[in-house]
């Protein structure tokens, strides 16, 4: 993305306007978000603090929960050694057992441990067919472009939906669904938020 690219998306995330909590809850069922009705009760009770950014801390908030439905997570991480295996668990939960990645291994032979630099591989089969990523090693800092990764893996393998994940300055960390192509593209029309993996 050039710089003035990033410009005007940046000018556009800023000046969004705030979206009543009903509208937004609303807007996420009709996208087939399901909520419990604790969750809705808790959303609307606390109604200012999910207005403004419009569907921002709503969506970090199902994700951060144990959700089969989105997973919000910062790409720094405690447990290096094992960081993109948990990723890959987490993700994996999204899929309700569609994909079946197998034998996932992680190595940071490649990688300069007080660099950082070099390169952390990530491995694993999928439909019998073997898979692996050189991830760049940014120390404590997932490479979230293994998102991108899976999505390449996934399109080989003809599965239609893909880790789409939700452009936006306003949440911290990345928020993550597992659908398909089309529906991301609703998903953008109906919050105004940008979706990649479409």
């Amino acid at each position: 993305m050039d710089l003035d690219s990033f410009a005007s998306m940046l000018a556009s995330q800023m000046n969004r306007p705030a979206v009543p909590i009903r509208q937004q809850l609303d807007t996420l069922k009709r996208l087939g978000i399901r909520l419990t009705p604790e969750q809705e009760e808790g959303f609307l009770s606390q109604s200012a603090r999910y207005e403004d950014p419009a569907y921002a801390a709503i969506l970090t908030e199902l994700g951060a929960a144990d959700s089969d439905q989105v997973y919000a997570f910062d790409a720094e991480v405690t447990q290096r050694s094992t960081m993109y295996r948990d990723l890959i668990g987490a993700l994996l939960r999204l899929t309700g057992g569609e994909l079946d990645l197998q034998d996932v291994r992680e190595s940071g032979e490649n990688a300069d441990l007080e660099g950082p630099g070099g390169t952390w591989r990530v491995s694993f089969t999928l439909n019998g067919h073997p898979y692996q990523y050189d991830a760049d090693f940014l120390g404590d800092w997932l490479d979230v472009n293994v998102l991108a990764f899976l999505n390449s893996t996934l399109e080989k393998e003809k599965i239609k939906k893909r880790f789409l994940t939700v452009d936006d300055f306003n949440i911290q960390g990345v928020v993550v669904f597992f659908r398909t192509p089309e529906w991301g593209r609703f998903f953008s029309a109906g919050t105004q938020l940008a979706v990649k993996g479409c």
